[in-house]
């Protein structure tokens, strides 16, 4: 399992560094999948791992693309239990 968590976190983290490099060329491009997405999904791997700062802060950073989402919001607080 760690094999796989270790690979996603390889794929997510080039979504991430692709985004820099989107263009705004007239496209169908659902920029959650450059950020948002990716910062979630890592989120979950590093937690996983029993990483929970590194989980703690690819959620923050996901809460600071929408702010107003429920997600973040809710791993934020459940995250907050093991980070002590």
């Amino acid at each position: 399992m760690v094999k796989r968590l270790v690979s996603a976190l390889s794929v997510l983290l080039l979504c991430i560094l692709v985004n820099a490099q989107v263009t705004t060329e007239p496209a169908f491009i659902q920029k959650d999948y450059y950020n948002y997405i990716p910062y979630l999904e890592l989120c979950v791997c590093y937690f996983h791992l029993k990483e929970y700062k590194k989980a703690y802060y690819y959620n923050n950073l996901a809460k600071n693309v929408k702010p107003y989402e429920q997600i973040p919001l809710k791993n934020e607080e459940f995250l907050k239990q093991f980070i002590i």
